[in-house]
């Protein structure tokens, strides 16, 4: 499977959330924190895919804007899926906000929010040596961040690469930044009186991709015992309430070669 240039094509105008609007957002937020390509995208559309085909569960979308993109967005989610296409990446700088409801008989009605952040759009708070100019964050991501409580839930999603964390490392590139150094530098900027100062903090941390690395790692503990040493530091802490995860999305071949990994079977069972 790969992706499908046509529909991104298509789809590059985005469902993307204006300055004027944050002031007014309430409810449940979960956001969805990590690099470029580490699977943020096609965790969201999976999730919402295998909501839909359960048929003792109805899926609404929810758009408070009322924006038919919002509801086109999402079907294009389902569609392509179903057609085996890997979703688009979120642009750096944008950030998209995707809201459903889901309801089951017998229970309270769902609202959940989705908000995918790059990690691009979060590097900007990691010190530079180059620069003189204090870290900061995205201010549409500070405004969702600090929003009050009471209006908005906030959980958070961190997805880590397992195929940028291999044992064997390959094409390493100097200028980049690793997964600890990142997640640790956000985590300490949520709970700093500096940054937004959140009281507690409700994390799923999930190793995506782990089909790639399944035969070098013995479980996820090693996995993050290696690459992760000073995030679980932070993460231990007790304003930390943390789930560890690996996921797959069917099978991924590997080509040391390029570098590059390509989906082959999307699995949705």
């Amino acid at each position: 499977m790969e992706r499908d240039n046509n529909i991104q094509t298509e789809l590059n105008s985005e469902y993307e959330v204006k300055d004027s609007e944050v002031q007014n957002k309430s409810g449940n937020y979960l956001f969805t924190v990590g690099n470029v390509s580490a699977g943020k995208s096609t965790l969201q559309n999976l999730i919402i895919y295998r909501l839909w085909r359960r048929e003792d569960i109805d899926v609404e979308y929810n758009s408070k804007e009322g924006d038919y993109r919002h509801d086109g967005i999402l079907d294009k989610w389902v569609t392509r899926l179903q057609a085996g296409y890997l979703p688009n990446r979120t642009e750096q700088g944008k950030l998209q906000e995707f809201t459903i409801r889901v309801a089951q008989e017998n229970k309270k009605k769902l609202d959940l929010s989705f908000l995918e952040i790059s990690g691009e759009d979060i590097k900007s708070i990691i010190p530079d040596v180059g620069s003189t100019q204090k870290p900061k964050v995205n201010k549409l991501l500070v405004d969702y961040l600090s929003s009050n409580k009471k209006k908005i839930n906030k959980r958070f999603i961190f997805v880590s690469d397992a195929s940028a964390n291999r044992k064997k490392k390959s094409n390493y590139k100097a200028s980049e930044i690793s997964e600890d150094i990142l997640f640790n530098h956000f985590l300490r900027y949520l709970l700093s009186k500096n940054g937004i100062n959140l009281k507690r903090i409700r994390i799923l941390f999930i190793v995506s991709k782990w089909d790639i690395i399944n035969k070098e790692y013995k479980s996820v503990r090693e996995y993050l015992n290696k690459n992760f040493t000073q995030t679980r530091a932070v993460l231990k802490q007790d304003r930390c309430d943390v789930s560890y995860l690996k996921f797959s999305v069917g099978e991924v071949s590997f080509n040391e070669k390029e570098n590059k990994e390509k989906i082959v079977r999307l699995d949705y069972s």
